[in-house]
Parts: C-alpha cells; structure tokens; sequence
C-alpha cells in the first residue's frame, strides 16, 4: 500500500493591515459574525494536515486565540519583513517535517478544502495556483516561456508594456516539498521595499532547472483576499449571496436577501420565514416553521418551531421554545431560557433567567437571574433587583403567580406558587404559595388642596 504523503498548512496572518486603516489585525474583522481567520482556517483543517501553523503579528494575543478551537500551532513574526520572511518564521515549528506545506493568506475568506486538494496532490517541488482575470490589475502575473513552462511570478509593478497584457495571476496560494524549499527562502534577497517576497522562491526554483507546476484555476473569487475596505465588501457580498442561496435552495424563505446576514455556522430548517434586515450569527439555529424579523439579530441562539420573533429583537446566547412571541423590541442576553408559548413582549429584558411554559411579561420589564414558573403574568414596569453593588441573586416565581404592574423584587426572594403581589410594591421577603405580597404606603387624600395651591401660586 503507498504511505500516505503528509500534509502542513502554514495561514500568514501577520500583515500590518495599512490598507485597512491599520488600527486592528485583519485576521480579527468580523465576516458574518465570525473572524475573517477563521475561514481560512476551516479551510485548512478540512484538508486534515497533520499540522497547521499560523504566523502572527499585529495583535498577536488576539489572533491566537481564534487559532485555539483548531489546535493550530502559532509562531510569531516579531519584525514584518515580507511573505518569504514570514513563511521563514514558520520553519521551527515545522522542523523534521517531510511532506508538502501548503501556504494560505490569513485574508482570503472565500478559499474552500475541496478546491486546494488540487494543490495538495502535487508532486513537484513547488505548485503555485493561478487563475484567469480580464482585468489583471495590481495582482503579479505569472510568467512563462515559449514553450509555456513556468519562469517567474512578477509583480504589477514591475511589468513591461507588453507583459500587461498577460491574463494568468498569481492567487498566493502554493504547495512546497519540505524540507527542501528552506534553503530557498534563506536565498532571497531584499526588496526596494525592505521585505522578502514569497513570489520570489518559485522563480528562483524554475531558474535551476527544478519543476514548478502551475495549477490553472477557473476563477478567482475564491482565491479573493481582503486588502482593502473594497475587497472586504466583495468578500462579505459573496459570502451572503452564497449562503442565503443555499438556504433558499433548501425551502427557507428570505423576503430580501440582500439584507439578510446569516453566519455559515448557523443552522435554518426549511420553511423559516425571514424579513430584511435580519441577522443570525454564530452557530444559532432556527427550527422549521418560525418567523424572524424585520430588524432582527440573533447570535448563538436557538429558536424553536413555529416562534414568531418580532421587529427589533436582540437575542444572544439564549434559547427560545416552540409557539412563542417575542418582542417587539425586547432584549434577551446570555443564559436566558424561555419555554414554549410563552410571550415577552416590547421593552423586556432578561439576563440568565428561565422563563417558564406560558408565561407572559409583555412590556417594560428586567428579569435577572430569575426562575420563573409556568403560567406567570409578569406586570409593566417590574424589575427584579438582583445586584447589591458586589454579588448577584437569584429571585424565584412560582407557577401561576400574578406580578403587579411596577413592581420590584429584591432578590434573593422567592414568590410562592398562585401567589399575588400588588402593583407598585417593593418585596424584600418571601412570598408564600397563594398569599397577597404587598408593601404600600396606606393612600392619603387631603380635601381642597388644589384649590388652596391654586390661590397661594396666584
């Protein structure tokens, strides 16, 4: 049987970002709520290397730790010298590694496991992937010769009138045998611009005689990096076409998918109904049958069968039952669980609390660390005080309790089953089951005193 030949993916992720302004990593821009690194890095593990190593730089601590959920290796490049120097930098990590190394740009989002194959299946000492473009721009051309074998890649800048003309563009995609492309990355030499380029090793390859294979790809979009706020448009648009036409594909309705933003995480069954201007990110589900939006975002979040979410609702890390109506603009954050039929309506928010089958909190009203039974009514205006200024506590509503409007429960309180509590009172102590809570001042009406205001103001 042939020994399977051994593969490493080393994704550059160093780059300064100047083009995009230069304040943050380009790794750590966020496409369809996830980080633009993890893309490529989902690319790079479908292939199943045996290791992946990520070159790091600008904000090194918070790119690492989008690299942790892919046991990638990650090796820093302290001074930012060039694409060779950054490959270069990698070599420790890889050090006794005898197989092909694929190399990725950390910016190319748009890059799929199943078209690198193609690369990975080389023989040659270096494989570079190229694709056809009408409109070559600013990317190198790859340079042949009359017999149309590879020579170099040569960057736009340095073109001669008539190799403008030439179609066929470096991607930055490449396969190397290792260990033998070391000593070639040792041979290159600085540019005008003070760095090592990695397009330079190729040509330095073809020019003694050893075999360079081109690989000719169809297209360029999934070979696209993010450069420029240009090029990140390009590359979210793409994303979200793809993605929504998948979905539709499978029976989801998208009223309008050009506003519509749905992570590739995330998971929608058929027969959802989404209106414009929705978000779903991270890896939320959406159960068959629900309506979301308009003006909607969801972020790891599930959504049961047949829930209607309702315009300018904000659910992340929360879970939603079957049959509920949530919002108009409610709020519900991380650790919040609430069970089928219940319904929170306009202005609500909820914080890691539980709220149970059927039940009702339908405007203005802050649930914190509350458990909250089945067929509770939740009045206007009630709030749970659940923070002392150091500690959090719980508050705990029995089934089928009544709490009035404007109310305030000062946790840790526990409100019995069947209980009542009367609008606009402060409950400091436990309630018991089927008992009236109740702590306002007795009411006092003073006779004609209007009408004496009224005549002293005048």
């Amino acid at each position: 049987m042939k020994e399977k030949k051994q593969l490493a993916v080393v994704i550059l992720a160093a780059g300064e970002s100047t083009r995009m302004g230069g304040v943050r990593s380009k790794a750590l821009l966020q496409l369809l709520g996830k980080p633009l690194l993890s893309y490529v890095l989902n690319a790079a593990v479908s292939l199943k290397p045996q290791k992946v190593v990520v070159v790091v730089g600008k904000d090194k601590e918070k790119v690492t730790s989008i690299t942790r959920e892919y046991n990638a290796h990650v090796v820093v490049q302290e001074k930012r010298l060039g694409t060779g120097h950054a490959f270069l930098t990698a070599r420790d990590a890889l050090k006794g590694f005898q197989g092909t190394v694929l190399v990725l740009m950390g910016d190319t989002p748009l890059l799929k496991g199943s078209l690198l194959r193609r690369l990975v299946r080389t023989s040659a000492l270096c494989a570079v992937a190229s694709a056809h473009l009408d409109s070559p721009g600013h990317y190198g051309r790859i340079i042949r010769d009359a017999d149309d074998s590879f020579v170099e890649i040569k960057e736009a800048r340095h073109l001669s009138p008539k190799e403008q003309n030439i179609k066929e563009v470096n991607t930055g995609v490449y396969a190397f045998q290792a260990p033998e492309v070391w000593p070639f990355l040792e041979k290159l030499k600085l540019s005008s611009t003070s760095e090592y380029y990695l397009t330079d090793v190729p040509g330095i390859m073809a020019s003694q005689g050893l075999k360079v294979e081109v690989i000719k790809f169809s297209s360029m979009i999934p070979f696209s990096g993010v450069n420029t706020p240009a090029d990140f448009h390009f590359c979210l648009t793409t994303l979200q076409r793809e993605i929504n036409e998948q979905l539709m594909n499978r029976g989801v309705i998208i009223h309008h998918p050009e506003s519509t933003w749905i992570s590739p995480d995330a998971r929608v069954e058929k027969g959802v109904e989404i209106f414009p201007y929705t978000f779903i990110l991270g890896k939320s589900k959406i159960s068959a049958g629900a309506i979301i939006g308009p003006h909607v975002y969801v972020e790891n979040s599930s959504i049961g069968a047949f829930t209607q979410i309702l315009a300018f609702t904000h659910l992340e890390g929360v879970r939603i039952g079957r049959e509920c109506l949530i919002g108009p603009y409610a709020r519900l954050r991380p650790g919040t669980r609430v069970d089928s039929g219940a319904r929170v309506g306009n202005f609500v928010e909820m914080k890691n609390t539980t709220f149970g089958q059927g039940s009702k909190a339908n405007h203005l009203t802050y649930l914190g660390d509350a458990t909250v039974g089945k067929g509770v009514n939740v009045g206007a205006g009630v709030i749970t005080c659940n923070y002392d200024g150091v500690k959090k506590h719980p508050t705990f509503i029995g089934d089928g309790a009544f709490i009035g409007s404007d109310c305030q429960l000062v946790a840790p309180v526990k409100i019995g089953q069947g209980a009542y509590i009367g609008a606009g009172s402060t409950i400091t102590k436990d309630v018991p089951p089927g008992a009236l809570g109740i702590s306002r001042a007795p009411q006092k009406n003073i006779e004609g005193y209007a009408r004496k205001k009224r005549k002293k103001g005048s």
